[in-house]
């Protein structure tokens, strides 16, 4: 995509549509999906990929991105390897897999992915720290893994 105005409307369309399949996602296309999302502040996928958290809407804060800038991010983020790395049953209703992605060859620890209720959601927590600690905020709440218990 090198043409500005063709990035431009592919990304309105991405950003004023529900673009997430009706079928279910396998947690490393959920986690894919994420990072596109977080990219755009794209808050209805945000919101539906992801676990409750009081303090989600810190992914989204702030001014979208300029479309230079969401060229490079869609361009580095096709260089972003990810992989299931630990599945873990917890039961019929709350299954959890750990989902590893590696940026320019250096493993991040480890995300959680579980399927609540039927659906894939991410655990977004780390994501969400990073926001607040970008905008200079403390969390709202003292937000634990409860679904390790």
């Amino acid at each position: 995509m090198n043409s500005p105005r063709l990035l431009l409307a592919v990304l309105l369309l991405v950003s004023h549509a529900s673009w997430l399949p009706a079928a279910e996602l396998s947690p490393i296309e959920l986690v894919r999906r994420f990072q596109l999302a977080l990219a755009l502040k794209d808050e209805p996928t945000l919101r539906r990929l992801a676990l409750p958290d009081p303090d989600l809407a810190a992914l989204w804060e702030g001014d979208k991105p300029a479309v230079e800038l969401l060229n490079r991010v869609c361009m580095s983020l096709e260089k972003v390897v990810i992989q299931e790395v630990q599945a873990t049953g917890k039961g019929p209703e709350r299954d959890i897999v750990r989902v590893q992605r590696a940026v320019r060859g250096r493993l991040e620890p480890p995300l959680a992915v579980l399927r609540v209720q039927g659906r894939w959601r991410l655990d977004a927590r780390p994501f969400v720290l990073m926001a607040l600690r970008r905008l200079g905020r403390s969390p709202q709440a003292n937000v634990g893994k409860a679904w390790e218990e």
